[in-house]
């Protein structure tokens, strides 16, 4: 729950990548429509870097940015609990409210005892994780699915994995390209991170092609069941993040 997305309108910056026009949205459960492909800034600790990364995206053609403090269980969330953003929500401070990394029976566990559902679940969806379960439940009960890591920063060789490669192959495409588009295509909002402004038009760039049938299929036989990462269900990682403290 220590996220926040944020998809900007108004007046932009330019130029904006002439991508940016076949953007394709999801829409939230409370209407509002949110962009399929966002910009994630995870791991960008300089504060000088980061805000030009950001102007850089924004400059590219992302809309939704990704932002947390330092990605840490902070204080604050402990103290506000979700029917705070509930108020939030109903007051319209906030557009919409959503959680992260939560398995279907938290999730179902906070619909069932809330007035309001999560509109967003923000889950480790990569080829490596598909998460097939968790988003068949997302759907059926009006979630939406937001995946963090959808290239598994890098891990398992994942730009060097034959399958993703050939893919690639057949359509031009890089192998971060065909992952953005499998997300696409089951209708997963991805956060895509880089540093770089080519690489960021490069991740946005997933519009003008469809993975087929037997691309789907190859894809799936990359499913380990194991996260890249930990286990947000281990009680020993969820008591180290909890005690983590964020210098102010």
């Amino acid at each position: 729950m220590d996220r926040v997305n944020t998809w900007l309108a108004g007046p932009l910056p330019k130029p904006i990548s002439p991508k940016a026009a076949s953007m394709q949205h999801v829409t939230l459960d409370n209407g509002l429509q949110m962009p399929i492909v966002g910009f994630g800034v995870f791991q960008i600790p300089d504060a000088k870097e980061c805000e030009q990364c950001v102007v850089d995206a924004i400059q590219t053609g992302y809309r939704l940015i990704d932002s947390a403090a330092s990605y840490m269980n902070e204080e604050a969330v402990g103290r506000g609990s979700w029917r705070a953003m509930e108020e939030a929500y109903r007051a319209g401070k906030l557009r919409a409210i959503g959680v992260s990394n939560f398995h279907p029976d938290r999730l179902m566990d906070i619909k069932a005892f809330n007035e309001i559902a999560p509109a967003v679940n923000q889950v480790e969806v990569n080829p490596f994780l598909q998460q097939e379960e968790s988003v068949t439940f997302m759907k059926e009960n009006g979630v939406q699915a937001q995946a963090w890591a959808p290239f598994a920063e890098g891990r398992n060789n994942l730009f060097h994995n034959d399958v993703l490669t050939a893919i690639g192959g057949k359509y031009g495409k890089s192998v971060g390209q065909v992952v953005l588009r499998w997300l696409v295509q089951r209708g997963i909002v991805a956060l895509a991170k880089s540093v770089r402004k080519e690489r960021m038009a490069e991740n946005i760039d997933v519009f003008d092609f469809q993975l087929e049938d037997g691309d789907i299929a190859e894809i799936a036989t990359l499913e380990t069941g194991t996260s890249s990462f930990f286990s947000h269900r281990d009680p020993a990682m969820v008591k180290w993040m909890s005690e983590r403290k964020l210098d102010l």
